[in-house]
Order: C-alpha cells, then sequence, then structure tokens
C-alpha cells in the first residue's frame, strides 16, 4: 500500500560548536555559512518533523487500525574537502524519536544528535564544505481481520514518502581584500583617499563690512 503524502519537516540547523563558543548556525536554508573556526569540537544537529495524514481511507468492518506517522529519521555528516577527498563525520544516525512501520510517531517528532569531530582524520582547510542531510520518512501499517482465523489479523504496510533538507559550512580562513579598481590590483583596506594635498593648514578670515 501507498501513502503520497510526505512528512513535514519544520525546522532543520547546525551549529559548530566549541565549549560555549558557537558558529553561526544555519537555519533550514541552503544558502552556505561562512566560518573561520578551526578547532570546533563537534557539530550539534537539531531537526524537527510531524505527519498528519489526510483522506485515510473508510472505516470498513473488517479493519481494526490503521496508523499511520513518522517511522524514520535519520541524518549524515560529511566533508568534502577542497582537495576533492571526504571525510565522513557520521555516514548515518537514526533517531529513536520518529517510531516504526508499527509503532509509528503521530506526534511531533524532535531529534537531536552532537558529533564529535576526529582531528586525526580531518583538520578544516581553507574552501572545505561540511553538509549535513536530514530526513523524515512517512509510514505505518493497517491492521485488517483474518476472516478465515479467528481473533488473528493480518498487517499491511504503508510505503511512504521521503522529506529532507541539507545546509552547509564553508570553512573560508583567507583575509578579506577589496577590488574597487580591478586594472590598479586589490588592497586589504576598504578606502584609499591617497596623498594629502596639502602638507600645511591655514586659516583664512573674511570680514565683510
Amino acid at each position: 500500500m501507498n501513502t503520497n503524502q510526505a512528512p513535514v519537516l519544520s525546522e532543520h540547523r547546525a551549529t559548530l560548536r566549541k565549549g560555549l563558543t558557537a558558529s553561526p548556525t544555519t537555519q533550514g536554508s541552503r544558502d552556505t555559512v561562512y566560518t573561520n573556526v578551526r578547532d570546533f569540537t563537534d557539530i550539534k544537529i537539531v531537526w524537527r518533523s510531524s505527519y498528519q495524514p489526510s483522506r485515510l481511507p473508510p472505516r470498513h468492518p473488517y479493519i481494526e487500525s490503521v496508523r499511520l506517522g513518522v517511522v524514520s529519521a535519520t541524518v549524515t555528516a560529511v566533508v568534502y574537502r577542497a582537495e576533492t577527498s571526504i571525510y565522513a563525520i557520521r555516514t548515518s544516525a537514526s533517531c529513536s524519536a520518529a517510531g516504526s512501520r508499527d509503532n509509528p510517531a503521530t506526534d511531533l517528532v524532535t531529534c537531536d544528535f552532537t558529533f564529535p569531530i576526529n582531528y586525526n582524520s580531518w583538520t578544516p582547510a581553507n574552501g572545505d564544505e561540511l553538509k549535513y542531510d536530514v530526513t523524515s520518512v512517512s509510514g505505518g501499517s493497517m491492521k485488517l481481520f483474518d476472516r478465515d482465523n479467528t481473533n488473528r489479523f493480518i498487517t499491511r504496510y504503508y510505503a511512504g514518502r521521503r522529506t529532507s533538507g541539507y545546509s552547509t559550512f564553508t570553512f573560508d580562513f583567507n583575509d578579506p581584500y577589496h577590488c574597487v579598481d580591478v586594472t590598479s590590483g586589490c588592497r586589504s583596506t576598504m578606502l584609499h583617499a591617497g596623498d594629502d594635498v596639502t602638507s600645511e593648514v591655514w586659516l583664512v578670515s573674511v570680514y565683510v563690512f
């Protein structure tokens, strides 16, 4: 059986942390967040999803129960290095709050993971991208009375839909520079007015009678 409705991913965010210090947080946007944090200790990822089905099948006498909700929620965190190699912080982690096909989560599902960073495997370099992906899957089951066997049920499972989201941190350790006129080269200061026109200051007063 199929359900055409996907879960609603109401929020997802991630924060790079070092003790009480945190980097700018991605707030569910696919736009990258630039950071120059070199020695953060972990990445904290939070996402919330829910599934409220509509257009449920009619409750025929042979249907004992129908249960639909969020049956799976997972997260991955991967670094795409500037030199094209990949470091997987976490290939996949499952959120227990999401329930299962036999016992789907019918309320808001909040998932919260913190992954430590192994500096023996990766040191942030300029141009590296840290991307996390979160997913939630709908599904559930229907229990039918088995007419051939009294007091027994037949369970049919729904094939649900998937909702996903991601955000990216890009590491940028280059100092800022400004190119107002490309032909004259770039400079580290935002404004350069050149040399002073005068070397001495004269004050002239004019009286009009």
